[in-house]
């Protein structure tokens, strides 16, 4: 089954030196999506590369690589992709209570050429040219660390936080980066058990031949330059930023043109409703895709089979789908700000063999938006 990449982060945040000012306006043209545009599709040329959507990988110590896992449903919970050595391809940075701060929060206006008497803009209408020289996408990552750490009857569980950021030029070269902003107990028993164990400050172990470390200090952040092949990429096809802007609008359309970037000639169609929903989350977020598509990749989601929209306040809605599979079953819950049908979070919960799997438990939290800021490590 073919993977595909969501964005996401966590509920439980630690405290993290706060990056420079960055503002992002996501305004216009681009919002994180997978599918952009107003009109019918423009032709999409398939690149010679012909790579895969990025998919997330687990270590032998079954310790995820990256910001992303795969889940029961074989989809995979993030939209931040994995670099070639297995980090996430994006950084962020947070305050003590778990989200951004104030300076380096993205926006998440995106205003069209028209607006009603009460100021808000319409949905559907061509949105201006967006301004700001980077799309730029923000995760931050909250997830239990697989296996207890501690010595002798002193166990305890770890909880890990990461951060990963993406700039993007309209020409699809893009600067990411990526941050471990530290681990810390995860509850007050937890706690009791690691004074216990000394308060140590770092821990490594030997898993299946591979050495996992471990550290209560927020590692430096670094810059990684873009690497070929460039470009915004859904399923399996390289678009343009123009091909973005000229995605469905329409539900249906829109359904239809995702299948055919999301199909691979001699094999069989792909099944949408396991394989698209993170393509429509990614059109929310990852991608800078007019409101209007985006408002026809909400509408997708939440009419899903099976899937359930609540109130998740402050004006947003959260879409939860459930899936199992032999002994495994998981809850993925994606937050949409509908306002501006934007991707904020997710939430991802894995019960294996009525056991809770921390590998694909984990919570996000996600900011996307237009800044002209050069990219830059927090």
């Amino acid at each position: 089954m073919r993977t595909l990449l969501t964005t996401a982060l966590t509920t439980a945040a630690l405290a993290a030196p706060s990056p420079a000012a960055h503002t992002l306006q996501p305004q216009a043209h681009p919002t994180t999506v997978l599918t952009s545009g107003h009109h019918a599709p423009a032709t999409t040329a398939r690149t010679a590369e012909t790579r895969t959507p990025p998919s997330t990988t687990l270590t032998a110590a079954t310790h995820t690589t990256a910001a992303t896992t795969l889940t029961a449903a074989g989809h995979t919970t993030a939209a931040t992709a994995v670099t070639a050595a297995g980090h996430t391809t994006a950084d962020a940075t947070l305050t003590a209570a778990g989200h951004m701060t104030a300076a380096t929060a993205l926006t998440g206006a995106s205003h069209t050429t028209s607006a009603d008497a009460t100021g808000r803009t319409g949905v559907g209408t061509r949105e201006a040219v967006a301004e700001g020289k980077y799309w730029r996408t923000r995760t931050l990552q909250v997830m239990t660390h697989p296996r207890q750490v501690g010595r002798g009857d002193n166990k305890y569980w770890l909880v890990e936080r990461r951060l990963s950021e993406t700039w993007t030029l309209r020409d699809g070269r893009a600067w990411t980066t990526f941050r471990r902003l530290g681990a810390t107990p995860k509850s007050a028993a937890d706690r009791a058990a690691w004074k216990r164990d000394g308060s140590p400050k770092k821990w490594s172990y030997r898993t299946e031949g591979m050495l996992l470390e471990l550290s209560m200090e927020p590692q430096k952040g670094r810059v990684i330059p873009p690497r070929p092949p460039h470009g915004w990429f859904l399923g399996y096809t390289r678009l343009t930023f123009e091909e973005l802007q000229a995605a469905p609008t329409d539900p249906k359309e829109l359904k239809t043109w995702l299948q055919k970037l999301y199909s691979t000639p001699g094999e069989p169609p792909i099944d949408p409703n396991t394989d698209l929903p993170s393509a429509y989350a990614d059109l929310m977020h990852r991608l800078p895709a007019p409101k209007a598509v985006r408002m026809a990749a909400y509408q997708l989601l939440s009419q899903m089979p099976g899937a359930t929209v609540t109130d998740a306040g402050k004006g947003r809605k959260k879409v939860t789908e459930h899936s199992e599979r032999s002994n495994t079953k998981a809850r993925h819950a994606r937050i949409i700000d509908t306002r501006d049908l934007l991707l904020v979070g997710t939430e991802l919960d894995t019960i294996h063999n009525g056991k809770q799997l921390n590998a694909k438990t984990w919570t996000t939290d996600v900011k996307s938006g237009w800044t002209d800021n050069e990219p830059a490590a927090s």
